[in-house]
């Protein structure tokens, strides 16, 4: 039996070793993920052993570095978890995560991690091996294995159970708000049960945990999507498009945008084989905010160049404009825009409701999200200049907190889908549908919500 002592931190990381795996036990537990072993408080070897949703303990190896996959620091731990590997009993077996601020050589840990590249594996295999023979001399009471003493179809099963992740400071907070859970003060959240029912609604589920990720979010996930793309080389006259390459990308079929000689080169791509690929993914979530774009063009909004930041135009002529809302709770009218006299000098100023609002992607999984925010303009149209935009956001924050944040939130999508729980944007062929729930849904055309 191992011999443990609590807050003995064998294993302890740094100050900001301890700030990074901080970030990482809360990005897992994010996904659905439970902690079970921190090595600050247990002293263990792993740096966290946390429990993934399937019930399969996940250890976690947490590097706040740049690493290279053949460099000790890297070597040394998976060998040392190979001997783990190769002891563990049929029903104890476990996963790894290697969380790093970045990777040297990114291509060759794809090859070895991602694509499972025979060769690629094996070189990674005598690399390490090279590294244990010169560990084992300096650190003989350690249990590790060399992967030279292995057989490659042993090697190549442990690596299957390795996950890499390369993530610094800001890309791990960032995931977590995607994610959901708590924020500070001005932060964008929406509690979809509506803060006066959040209480109710945490003691009335059995596991709080599993719950933060549907109560706060400012992500909505896409659930449906046309079935198909249509490519050409020349940009049909009555299509929505992005260029992709030398060719133009749509979503629709070849019926739907005339006969085929019409077209160079006309084909159709199933809009699935686009969700499985990074550059495909990338490409999908352009066309989805071309299609986007052009609704709100068509709802009247302005536009901020350069920007994905929409707002409504004032009247000039009035103090304030609403706009019709429907709400589950009925009809209401909301304010869009409001004048008042600019402090210090007294000048007219409009405040307009407005919204960062785009596609993006975690992962494989395309989201809508909506981050409230403000515009400020002289005539109701033209943004003031940067160097008083940012005077009058400090002073117009002053009064966000999380709850009105939430119901704007709120607003700009049943606005944006004209109160219905569902927000269709029409394509030529099937509409692009975006859930007002940000929970797991049953996700079409291979799109996986990992929650």
């Amino acid at each position: 039996m191992p011999f443990i002592k609590l807050a003995g931190a064998r294993e302890a990381l740094p100050a900001k070793g301890e700030q990074y795996k901080g970030l990482v036990r809360e990005y897992l537990r994010s996904r659905g993920a439970r902690p079970e072993v921190d090595s600050a408080i247990e002293g263990s070897f792993e740096d966290l052993v946390m429990v993934d949703v399937s019930g399969v303990n996940l250890c976690i190896e947490c590097k706040e570095t740049r690493l290279s996959i053949t460099e000790a620091k890297f070597a040394v731990p998976v060998c040392r978890y190979l001997y783990r590997y190769l002891r563990a009993k049929p029903d104890k077996l476990f996963r790894v995560a290697f969380f790093a601020r970045s990777f040297s050589k990114e291509a060759e840990v794809k090859e070895v991690f991602e694509s499972r590249k025979p060769e690629a594996m094996e070189r990674f295999r005598k690399c390490c091996g090279d590294i244990v023979a010169v560990y084992r001399s300096s650190h003989p009471e350690i249990d590790i294995v060399n992967p030279n003493e292995v057989t490659p179809e042993k090697w190549a099963e442990f690596l299957g159970c390795c996950e890499i992740f390369s993530a610094d400071f800001n890309a791990l907070e960032y995931a977590i708000r995607a994610r959901g859970l708590p924020v500070g003060p001005w932060e964008t959240a929406a509690v979809l049960v509506g803060p006066k029912n959040a209480q109710k609604f945490l003691e009335e589920l059995a596991s709080p945990a599993a719950v933060e990720e549907r109560l706060v979010s400012n992500f909505f996930p896409v659930i449906s999507l046309p079935d198909t793309i249509v490519c050409s080389t020349r940009v049909p006259a009555d299509a929505k498009s992005v260029k992709r390459g030398n060719g133009t990308y749509f979503f629709g079929n070849k019926t739907n945008v005339g006969p085929a000689s019409t077209f160079e080169g006309l084909g159709e791509i199933p809009t699935s084989e686009w969700l499985e690929g990074e550059d495909l993914i990338n490409w999908l979530v352009e066309l989805l905010n071309v299609h986007l774009f052009a609704e709100l063009d068509q709802r009247g909004l302005n536009h901020i160049d350069g920007t994905t930041v929409f707002f409504f135009k004032a009247i000039v002529s009035e103090e304030v404009k609403q706009v019709p809302l429907r709400t589950p709770r009925g009809k209401k009218s909301w304010t869009v825009v409001k004048r008042y006299r600019e402090e210090g000098t007294g000048a007219t100023i409009f405040a307009h409701s407005a919204v960062n609002l785009r596609f993006t992607r975690v992962g494989q999984t395309p989201l809508l999200t909506i981050h409230p925010t403000w515009v400020f303009t002289d005539d109701g149209h033209r943004p003031v200049a940067a160097a008083r935009r940012a005077a009058l956001h400090r002073r117009w924050r002053r009064f966000d907190r999380n709850e009105n944040r939430v119901q704007l939130v709120y607003s700009w999508f049943a606005w944006l889908s004209q109160g219905e729980r569902l927000l269709e944007l029409k394509t030529s062929v099937e509409p692009i549908v975006v859930d007002s729930l940000p929970e797991p849904p049953r996700m079409l055309h291979g799109v996986t919500f990992h929650g």
